[in-house]
């Protein structure tokens, strides 16, 4: 074999004649082997580098948890995996309008009293979020004191 290149050896006529069997095509095959082929070939055959091993991400840390969160969930009797989004934005509009916990928990209490429709279930995800405010008013403007003071929170 001739040696052209570091690392890329070239067969010769000899070697190409003998490897591969004479034929109409075997003189412009060796000739593109001699030439061009050889480097490409020779690309081919280097050995591929290894992927980069995966790395496993370590589990996010623990989220503390939000209090309003999981009174919205445990009084609607919601599932968190399964509701989390509409639970989460039910807080936060909660939240934001400066309830608590234990607002919602008290509404939970009263709503069968606010809603009477309600009797009997739980109030929805949607309707703590809808008539939490209606409870608190109609209950803090009968006795003049909070929705906790009136249900017994």
């Amino acid at each position: 074999m001739a040696v052209d290149q570091p690392g890329i050896a070239r067969p010769t006529e000899a070697e190409v004649v003998l490897t591969f069997p004479s034929g109409p095509h075997a003189a412009a095959f060796a000739e593109w082997w001699a030439g061009p082929g050889a480097k490409a070939f020779a690309r081919v055959l280097k050995p591929r580098p290894k992927p980069p091993a995966k790395r496993i991400a370590a589990p996010p840390a623990a989220r503390p948890r939000n209090p309003l969160f999981d009174a919205v969930a445990e009084v609607a009797t919601a599932d968190p995996a399964l509701n989390g989004g509409v639970i989460g934005k039910v807080a936060a509009s909660l939240a934001a309008a400066g309830y608590t916990a234990d607002d919602v928990r008290a509404f939970g209490r009263a709503f069968p009293a606010v809603c009477p429709w309600g009797a009997g279930r739980p109030p929805t995800v949607g309707e703590i979020e809808k008539y939490i405010s209606r409870a608190g008013a109609e209950q803090a403007g009968k006795a003049g004191r909070s929705l906790l003071d009136a249900v017994g929170g």
